[in-house]
């Protein structure tokens, strides 16, 4: 019986020499069949240094570079495992080096337990401190926010630096939902697959190195609040006296924000009384109005349409 193909998927954009270790340190493994495939969000600095070298790759193991314009993390995560083949796909980013029995131990995990749709690797978090030194298992706290967790057992999302999934599974849960265009997208897959009857285990013997480098994705956390909410809504929707909780929680956060933005507040010194009196509760106004529209009144129309839409599949 052969082995089955396993198809890797890396990220990148403007890394280039953080690229070729992470790809060197898969061509490292020698489990064969794999493939290679390389998602480059909208590179600009290093993209011709990256061509060239990817172009003198060679034929093994096979590897793809698929250049897209910039977009969110959903669409190019689902753009690389629609042009995978493999029956099991290993997630990395390109600030990572695998273990050079990685794959091998994927592809034993998976076909040692057939009901296991994740398998969520150990991240060995090189420059985090604080709690991120756990980067890459987590669970969700209050209204969907992401924690990170010491211990494993209490892990129920993994990140995508070291996150393997299998295509069954995958498809079966309909794959990256593409609302998640600045972060989440690998918790949601997770809680996807939990809700179609997967499990996700963790294995400290799936390796992985990442290293701490500066965000070059676009807007990394511009809308990160927006998606921790959709998050909480698809997933952990509150229940009668919940709803109040929930409100509560929102309410407490939007406070902290605007009492963190009013130190700068317009101090404008022309005009008369009421002008200078007005300006500054006119600007709370649009930044309250601004805050109220991307952390609820969006995720929700979201939610809604979503829900709307799977209810016309039935």
């Amino acid at each position: 019986m052969s082995a089955p193909l396993v198809s890797t998927v890396v990220l990148t954009r403007d890394r280039p020499e953080s690229l070729r270790r992470c790809l060197d340190s898969l061509r490292a493994n020698a489990y064969r069949p794999f493939e290679i495939v390389v998602v480059d969000n909208g590179s600009e600095a290093g993209r011709r240094k990256a061509r060239n070298w990817l172009a003198d790759w060679g034929p093994e193991p096979p590897l793809k570079h698929i250049e897209c314009p910039p977009d969110g993390f959903a669409a190019l995560r689902q753009r690389g495992y629609e042009n995978a083949e493999g029956e099991f796909v290993v997630s990395l980013d390109d600030d990572c080096e695998a273990a050079e029995d990685l794959i091998k131990r994927v592809v034993e995990r998976f076909e040692a337990e057939p009901d296991i749709g994740m398998i969520g690797g150990r991240l060995e978090n090189v420059g985090f401190a604080g709690a991120e030194r756990f980067k890459g298992r987590g669970r969700l706290g209050v209204n969907g926010r992401y924690e990170p967790v010491e211990d494993p057992a209490d892990a129920e999302v993994f990140g995508s630096a070291n996150q393997s999934v299998r295509r069954r599974a995958f498809d079966q849960a309909g794959g990256y939902d593409p609302y998640f265009s600045d972060g989440m997208e690998e918790a949601d897959l997770a809680l996807s697959l939990r809700a179609a009857g997967w499990r996700l285990v963790y294995d400290p013997a799936v390796r992985v190195k990442h290293v701490h480098q500066p965000q070059r994705f676009r807007n990394r956390w511009r809308n990160l609040h927006r998606m921790r909410l959709y998050l909480f809504l698809k997933h952990r929707p509150p229940r009668g006296a919940g709803w109040f909780r929930f409100a509560a929680d929102e309410a407490g956060l939007l406070w902290r924000e605007l009492r963190a933005l009013w130190p700068g507040r317009p101090r404008g010194r022309q005009g008369g009384l009421v002008k200078r009196m007005l300006r500054p509760w006119a600007w709370l106004a649009v930044e309250l109005w601004k805050l109220l529209a991307t952390r609820v009144a969006i995720p929700w129309i979201a939610f809604g349409a979503r829900r709307a839409a799977l209810r016309g599949r039935r």
